[in-house]
């Protein structure tokens, strides 16, 4: 037998990456759903204060730079096509900007991932992963501050009710994910992660 029949019987059948892609995009949507529901409101913003950006990060951290968009992608067609799976069931009027800016953050925080896992200079990895990790989460924030001061015909009172009471939690949101890419990589998760990702690669 040789090594091109051997990668043809371990190579997985269409149909079962197709299932295993749909069942991962279904949990994704489903955590990302329930996350924008742990929420709660403050006076001066008419947007939430949620978990969702650390499950999009979270998300971008383990299923990479490509999958982790695809799922927040996903999550937001999902809304569009009418199923109440956002913080304010159907309504995105000043979210909307939080929403596609999770897209960029999903992404950054695969690449962070992807950069911590790198060879070479681990420290020097570590810190441009960290950096990028902010960043992701500063993208978020340009994005949803731009769509609401659209929204409410105002920078200034978007910037004030839109970012600045975010800030705190999302510092913390922001060091817990540093703390699930440390684990990711310290434990060697990102190993069989990698693996099993390649093993259901649709191209």
């Amino acid at each position: 037998m040789n090594t091109t029949q051997i990668n043809k019987e371990k190579t997985m059948p269409l149909l079962s990456k197709l299932g295993i892609w749909a069942l991962i995009y279904s949990v994704g949507i489903v955590l990302l759903a329930i996350s924008s529901r742990i929420k709660f409101y403050i006076p001066v913003s008419p947007v939430p204060i949620t978990l969702q950006t650390l499950t999009v990060a979270m998300i971008g951290i383990v299923m990479g730079k490509k999958a982790g968009p695809g799922i927040v992608i996903a999550y937001f067609l999902t809304g569009l096509a009418g199923l109440p799976v956002f913080s304010a069931g159907t309504n995105i009027t000043f979210t909307a900007g939080y929403l596609i800016g999770m897209i960029a953050q999903s992404f950054i925080a695969g690449l962070a991932s992807e950069i911590a896992q790198k060879e070479g200079n681990k420290i020097l990895n570590h810190l441009i992963s960290a950096s990028l990790l902010i960043v992701s989460f500063v993208v978020m924030f340009a994005f949803g501050w731009a769509w609401l001061s659209v929204a409410m015909g105002d920078s200034t009172r978007a910037f004030m009710g839109g970012v600045v009471p975010f800030l705190l939690g999302d510092g913390l949101k922001l060091a817990i994910a540093f703390v699930v890419l440390e684990g990711v990589y310290q434990t060697g998760a990102y190993k069989g992660i990698n693996r099993f990702l390649d093993k259901i690669r649709l191209f």
